[in-house]
């Protein structure tokens, strides 16, 4: 369960990845989002999300970045063996798909 207060981590940036930050957000999280691609859209993309108050890491997925996280929200594609699932199955905090 989800809770307003709590830091979910948010992996993949895509549209369904922008739409579960804006959705955490409403529910009150804190909320860090990671895109392992770099590009100007997904620049762009984080620096509107900051701008609400995510903490974005793009560029790479480091292990560094989800120390913290209660609950992970994967986007669909994102591979099982990505830096973050990888880090939360470690530490058994939940994983969830965003759909």
């Amino acid at each position: 369960m989800i809770t307003p207060g709590q830091t979910v981590l948010v992996v993949g940036l895509g549209k369904s990845g922008v739409s579960s930050c804006e959705f955490l957000l409403r529910r009150g999280c804190r909320v860090r989002a990671t895109e392992h691609a770099q590009s100007a859209s997904i620049a762009a993309t984080a620096q509107a999300l900051a701008e609400k108050g995510v903490t974005v890491e793009t560029g790479g997925h480091t292990e560094e970045f989800c120390p913290g996280a209660r609950r992970v929200v994967v986007s669909p594609g994102v591979p099982e063996s990505a830096v973050p699932i990888q880090w939360a199955k470690r530490f058994k905090i939940p994983v969830i798909g965003e759909l």
